[in-house]
């Protein structure tokens, strides 16, 4: 059941590949590579269609993913980024996976690749091409949860970060003790079939994918560390549940999707409905993401 899935989420990310001649925004897109203890590594870059390059967001596909695939799930990422100045960095993960403290579930992760090196590594490239005064480091599932590594290790070389369909690992919580705040953001669906929303096993068709803490708890962890209480917890549609905190340290907040499913709120649907649950389409996880990078 497992290797249908993944021929299924091959299909899936190989249309959203499809006609990339013509790829979303007015910018540029060019193809990098830099070597991270051995390894060639490749990441995307878009150059936005704006004289003002003072912001940087690195988009991490899921599991099984590439950064054309990632391009095509978030489409509007690209536009707003033409609008708001901002260099966007596609990165790929080594065999189509992010090493993100879950230690049994991929190649990448087996071999420990070095994939807070990498993606530093790109942070100082782009901070030497431009001015670079705040940093994103956001994903979905698999990109979500290297996104929370991130916040554990190297919270000082970002501002933000964002998981979406992803919560806190158990053996990411276990280890993680980050030397200083960053501002957190979790955009979950809570149906989500994949990543369960109430914790658990992440499940792919049955087979096991390690364990995470629920959303509540992945939050609870890092109020403890930023000193953080709830400001306000609003409904700003039908089907979203958005929580705001106010915290001594960093800055936390929740959007969580009612009835979503394992995707990118706003952007394209990958797979079928009955397979990753529902896309919302009721707000943008992409212009969430850069409200709360400001």
């Amino acid at each position: 059941m497992y290797r249908i899935f993944t021929s299924l989420l091959s299909i899936g990310l190989l249309l959203l590949c499809h006609g990339l001649g013509s790829k979303p925004g007015r910018g540029k897109y060019t193809e990098h590579h830099t070597e991270i203890a051995g390894q060639k590594r490749r990441y995307v870059r878009y150059n936005p269609a704006s004289t003002s390059h003072e912001k940087l967001i690195i988009a991490l596909h899921g599991g099984g993913g590439r950064p054309e695939a990632m391009i095509r799930l978030a489409p509007d990422l690209p536009k707003l980024a033409d609008k708001h100045g901002i260099v966007l960095i596609y990165p790929q993960g080594l065999g189509g996976h992010w090493n993100d403290g879950r230690k049994i579930i991929s190649q990448s992760a087996a071999l420990g690749t070095d994939d807070i090196g990498f993606l530093a590594a790109i942070i100082d490239i782009e901070k030497s091409r431009a001015p670079i005064r705040r940093v994103a480091v956001v994903g979905i599932s698999n990109g979500g949860m290297m996104a929370q590594r991130v916040a554990c290790e190297i919270p000082q070389r970002v501002t933000m970060v964002a998981s979406i369909a992803a919560n806190l690992s158990v053996e990411l919580s276990e280890v993680c003790k980050p030397s200083q705040a960053t501002a957190v953001l979790f955009i979950p669906g809570i149906a989500d079939p994949i990543v369960p929303y109430h914790g658990g096993t992440v499940k792919v068709l049955g087979k096991g994918r390690g364990e995470v803490l629920s959303i509540e708890d992945s939050l609870a962890f890092w109020i403890a560390r930023y000193g953080c209480k709830v400001h306000a917890e609003t409904n700003p549609t039908a089907n979203t549940l958005e929580r705001t905190y106010h915290c001594a340290r960093g800055k936390l907040k929740l959007l969580a999707v009612k009835d979503g499913g394992h995707a990118w709120p706003g952007g394209t649907p990958y797979l079928p409905e009955r397979l990753i649950g529902k896309t919302t389409q009721e707000f943008s996880a992409s212009e969430k993401i850069i409200e709360f990078l400001d």
